[in-house]
């Protein structure tokens, strides 16, 4: 009797989570979907399972899909991310400025965990507990179901630095898409540190960097690992409110030589062509630049990469000086002048293609076009799928 009881509330529980939350769910007594089991989730031929006891399993029904917003209709200073990889569970790691900065669902069927301190530094033995891909970050994990989605309100608001002022780099959120090879959340850092080859594939997250009222631009400059359609309000050069879009139209990996694949996606190749090289200041960037200036030279890996013409070949040896001209700046922002048929150029040649109101970053400093502003009402919509 008291199991049969026990059935009855957790049916009422979840039949609550489905009319207010537009969940799906099935509870199955005495009874588990698929032999394949990973912690606590249970894989099926179209469902996963979560066993919330010794006998009953909770699955989720991919029938009922929760439909995505049309950024017109999300909340203000909202997030929306959207799963529409194969993959039953997505996860993507959201950063914030502080432990105590909480990004909120306000909508979706995704699920988030509060912040974790991967900054942190063991004061005894001075070991950090960072782990890659994701880096020394506070960051938060989503796990959204496939054909899902999740609506998050951003805890980092936009405050006017005043004339001239940029805004204040604690303000500045990433984004960080992940293939991880178990769908739990990870709730401790021995998990991930014992266990990095078993969870996490190797991978160079395409990453957005935003914050509103600053500069919010999609970063493959390490590599990518998803594909991305991406949506932002902003303005166009006449200070009229636009909603801009980016989308990834073709696999940039494709065709790369083997030294640039990866276990998801691929590096962008400059990152393997350039560690070679052990001269100047940054000798692994594609220029190099005195600190915090546009005052510039080329680098061993400029020479691997550009076509520099002869005019400018004087920078080779000397800086060029830096504003207003700042040619060296200029010639390496643009990607036109990549050496023909070279792995990189492929490379920048399909992320960027018809690629719509702005491109993907796709080396450090390729600047032209890939820099729009997040403006007011400050919204984000983001849709992943693979390469």
């Amino acid at each position: 009797m008291e199991r049969y009881l026990y059935i009855f509330i957790i049916s009422i529980f979840f039949l609550c989570i489905c009319l207010v939350c537009n969940g799906c769910m099935k509870i199955y007594d005495r009874f588990s979907v698929g032999n394949d089991v990973i912690g606590n989730v249970t894989r099926g031929d179209n469902t996963r399972g979560i066993n919330i006891s010794k006998e009953l399993t909770l699955t989720y029904d991919p029938s009922c899909d929760v439909k995505s917003l049309d950024i017109k209709d999300q909340p203000d200073s909202t997030i929306q991310i959207i799963n529409n990889t194969t993959e039953d569970f997505f996860h993507v790691f959201i950063t914030s400025n502080s432990i105590h900065k909480i990004w909120t669902k306000v909508g979706g069927n995704g699920a988030i965990e509060d912040p974790v301190d991967w900054t942190y530094i063991n004061p005894n033995t001075q070991a950090g507990i960072t782990w890659s891909p994701l880096g020394a970050e506070i960051a938060s994990q989503i796990i959204i179901p496939k054909n899902g989605n999740i609506v998050l309100l951003n805890p980092m608001k936009y405050i006017d630095p005043g004339p001239g002022n940029p805004v204040s780099a604690s303000a500045i959120f990433k984004v960080i898409p992940m293939r991880l090879k178990t769908d739990n959340i990870f709730k401790s850092t021995d998990e991930i540190q014992k266990n990095k080859n078993t969870l996490i594939y190797t991978q160079e997250p395409i990453t957005i960097e935003a914050g509103e009222g600053a500069v919010a631009d999609i970063s493959a400059v390490n590599g990518i690992n998803y594909n991305v359609e991406y949506e932002l309000t902003s303005i166009d050069a006449n200070q009229i409110n636009k909603i801009k879009k980016m989308t990834i139209k073709k696999n940039p990996c494709l065709g790369l030589n083997q030294e640039y694949k990866l276990n998801i996606g691929c590096h962008s190749p400059f990152i393997v062509d350039c560690k070679e090289f052990t001269d100047g200041i940054d000798s692994h960037a594609s220029c190099e630049c005195k600190s915090n200036t546009q005052n510039c030279k080329f680098n061993k890996c400029s020479e691997s990469l550009f076509n520099i013409t002869p005019k400018l070949e004087i920078y080779k040896e000397s800086y060029d000086g830096g504003k207003p001209d700042e040619p060296v700046k200029l010639f390496i922002n643009a990607p036109i002048n990549l050496k023909d048929g070279s792995q990189q150029k492929k490379y920048c040649d399909d992320l960027q293609d018809d690629s719509g109101d702005f491109k993907a970053y796709c080396y450090d400093y390729n600047d032209v076009g890939s820099s729009p502003t997040l403006m007011s009402p400050y919204k984000i919509k983001i849709t992943y799928s693979e390469l």
